[in-house]
């Protein structure tokens, strides 16, 4: 999945790389074929294997790095049979490497449903926005025809996600702060 050239990156604060099955080593890839990031998942013997958990046993997680606009998942599998014994026991038939929202994987997650899983299966993914035609708030504003916070109430904040900035209606006001006059004051009366 490739979001070069969008407003879109997939967000490192949100997201993290699952590989699920074992054995196998599951990474991703940038564009360039790099190396971006990924993680080992082993087998254990089910006495050894705590449900609902995806710490390297059954299933695995990695965090990503910012910015990241491409992902290309890959596996590694390491035959039954072959290396150590210990790393085999309980091989899974199917091994899976997904991009996927963390929250989803704390919250939802089961080994029991997923580990094992031999057909399709939906995960929720998180993307970020930002506004990417310059790299953050300071080169936007020296283009003003170019500066998308149009509203004079609105105010500017470099992406956390690599290049770029996103707006918002100040403290007190609510709208679109991407339009002329877009950004308008909330009033709030208490009794």
């Amino acid at each position: 999945m490739q979001l070069m050239n969008s407003h879109h990156r997939f967000s490192n604060a949100k997201n993290s790389l699952v590989s699920l099955g074992c054995p196998v080593l599951g990474y991703f890839v940038d564009g360039n074929g790099y190396y971006v990031s990924g993680c080992m998942s082993a087998c254990q013997p089910s006495q050894f294997t705590k449900p609902g958990l995806c710490t390297g046993v059954g299933c695995c997680q990695s965090a990503l790095p910012p910015a990241v606009d491409y992902y290309e998942p890959h596996i590694l599998n390491f035959p039954p049979g072959q290396g150590d014994s210990i790393f085999n026991a309980d091989f899974t038939a199917c091994r899976y490497v997904f991009l996927v929202e963390t929250d989803w994987l704390t919250t939802t997650y089961s080994d029991r449903v997923y580990s094992n899983r031999s057909g399709d299966f939906a995960v929720p993914l998180v993307l970020d926005w930002a506004i990417r035609n310059v790299g953050n708030c300071t080169a936007g504003r020296r283009n003003d025809t170019d500066f998308a916070c149009r509203s004079a109430l609105s105010e500017c904040a470099d992406s956390t996600n690599g290049p770029g900035y996103r707006c918002s209606c100040l403290g007190g006001y609510e709208g679109n702060p991407y339009l002329d006059g877009g950004c308008i004051g909330t009033h709030i009366f208490q009794s």
